[in-house]
Order: C-alpha cells, then structure tokens, then sequence
C-alpha cells in the first residue's frame, strides 16, 4: 500500500466511491479482464473520465502473468476470502490461488467477484481475450444510497435507481 492508505495509484478523489478504488487497482495492476454489472460499469466509467488520454494497457499477458497481477491488485485493496470455515481470512496468495476459481472477496471499499477459468464462451473468443479474469463488483445498496446522501454523488440517482428494480425483481422471484 501507499503511505496514503490507499493502493498504489488509487487517490482520495478514486475512494470517494469505493467501487472505483477496486477497478483502478485492477486497472493499476495491469490486469486483463472483462467486467460485468451495473456497479462495475459505473466504476469503470469513472475510472475512464479520470484517466483519459492515458497510454493504452498492454494487452497479450499470459494468463498466469494476469493472475500474479491479479492476486497482487486483491493484496492491494485489502481482500479478504472466507475459509472452509466460513470466516473472512487475509488474502495473502500469488497467482496460483487464484487460478481456476470462482471467488469472492470482501474489502473495505466493496466486493469482488472473481472467475478466473473460462466458460464456454470465453473459450470462443480469440487470443488472449478467452485467457482473461470476469470481474463483478459490487456494493450494498445501504451505501449506495450513502453516496448519494452525502451530496457528491448526484449523478448515482439513476444506478440506485436500477439496483433497486433487480432488488425488488428478484425478492419477486424467489420463492415463498
């Protein structure tokens, strides 16, 4: 970590809404992935209007380089992992626990949803693109509607908006 308390390259501005920190530490680190989610993609426009004009990432990792940079980036935010137990554990790992997995990590700033092996769609994609991480960030809707009391986030109205039509979807959904 910075001496700042925040990951290297993340500012105070990126923490003002958390799931921003956790997409510029993966952006930081150079990992290659695809995001998905309403969160995600409002953390990944935010990090794309700070950043404009930056060079381009390079592209073309292999898929264990991706994972060294991808543990390194959860080590970053402060990750944790539930243990066969049930309890949250300090991600401590390397790239090789991560591999093959289907995990969630709980952080201070949200969570994250990490699969690391590829589906049978990825599989059809080219190149390196079928090597990348699917990432899905997310929040509790407590805070979301936090951020948006707080008065600096006005522009969250609509994202809260659509979290709680999937909220109130799926509680419809569920059975009885």
């Amino acid at each position: 970590m910075a001496t700042s308390g925040y990951p290297i390259g993340v500012t105070a501005s990126a923490d003002a809404f958390g799931p921003e920190v956790l997409f510029t530490a993966l952006m930081d680190q150079g990992v290659q992935f695809h995001y998905i989610g309403f969160i995600t993609h409002e953390a990944a426009q935010r990090y794309n209007r700070r950043h404009r004009g930056q060079a381009p990432r390079p592209q073309g990792l292999s898929h264990g380089d991706n994972l060294i940079r991808l543990a390194f980036a959860l080590r970053s935010v402060g990750a944790s992992g539930r243990t066969g137990t049930g309890e949250l554990a300090p991600f401590t790992g390397h790239g090789s626990d991560v591999a093959r997995t289907t995990e969630i990590f709980e952080t201070r700033h949200g969570t994250i949803h990490i699969t690391t092996y590829p589906s049978n769609e990825d599989r059809a994609l080219p190149g390196s693109l079928s090597n990348q991480v699917r990432v899905v960030i997310s929040i509790p809707t407590a805070r979301l509607r936090g951020y948006i009391a707080s008065g600096r986030f006005d522009d969250l109205g609509q994202l809260l908006e659509i979290v709680q039509l999937l909220d109130t979807h799926n509680r419809s959904d569920s059975p009885s």
